[in-house]
């Protein structure tokens, strides 16, 4: 549905472009939204939306990527014991 209106980037851990909507009940923030991978289950983080048809803000927190290293680098010869 709102794959047609936004651009969604595709889920960083599995790459599917199968995404969905999970909405809460509106409280005194507005309307809680994060978008979720159907194929994974990873989840965006959850962003209050003022308008229960808005997804603007959900789509912008999917799509953010951290750039740069990483902040718990795996130390290879540790894990191969």
């Amino acid at each position: 549905m709102f794959e047609e209106i936004f651009k969604m980037e595709k889920c960083p851990f599995c790459g599917s472009e199968d995404l969905d909507l999970q909405r809460g009940t509106k409280d005194r923030e507005g309307y809680p939204v994060a978008v979720i991978c159907c194929d994974c289950g990873a989840t965006g983080p959850w962003v209050y939306e003022k308008d229960a048809s808005s997804v603007s803000d959900a789509e912008k927190a999917w799509n953010s990527r951290h750039q740069g290293d990483y902040m718990f680098p795996i130390d290879l010869e540790r894990t191969e014991r």
